[in-house]
């Protein structure tokens, strides 16, 4: 199995998500996985992170696994250069979790690694896996279209979800 790339988030969830992590690090190493984390340091370096790991060299596929909330997701879905070699793997840590919940993602670490391990097995012998529709969204004085994989909103929609990102 090619190494997997990891981006971590372990500020996700209120703080649930160090948590995961490190309980998906055991699992990696019980399962002998080779795999490179990056952690996230501040908003936004999910993206940059994702725009370096998706676009080394080569046409082998990337195997990309996101250990963090939905934020962290659609930061590294705004990260992703290349959507046809990217196999993306989601283990959510986050107190939302639209994400997870919506794609009927396994709620523990071990079942999402087993799940995750299954997917680049498949991969690997050629068959087709999971396909999913992202959305783009493009407003005046956006410098880049921004991709959003479950719901994207504006008006009060979008104000609530500003306001709660603020809020204590």
């Amino acid at each position: 199995m090619r190494r997997i790339q990891i981006i971590v988030n372990n500020g996700a969830g209120t703080g649930q998500a160090h948590r995961v992590w490190k309980e998906t690090q055991r699992l990696l190493r019980g399962y002998k996985i080779k795999y490179e984390a990056h952690m996230t340091r501040y908003r936004g370096h999910a993206t940059k992170l994702a725009e370096k790991i998706s676009g080394r060299k080569g046409n082998d596929p990337v195997y990309l696994l996101v250990v963090g909330g939905d934020g962290t997701i659609n930061e590294v879905l705004n990260g992703i250069l290349d959507f046809d070699r990217v196999r993306l793997g989601v283990i959510p840590t986050g107190s939302g979790n639209d994400f997870g919940r919506n794609m009927k993602l396994p709620k523990t670490p071990k079942e999402s690694l087993r799940q995750i391990c299954a997917c680049i097995r498949k991969d690997q012998s050629g068959l087709e896996l999971r396909r999913i529709d992202l959305g783009q969204v493009r407003w005046e004085g956006c410098e880049k279209p921004r991709i959003f994989g479950i719901s994207a909103g504006l008006g009060l929609d979008a104000l609530v979800c500003k306001k709660a990102l603020n809020s204590r």
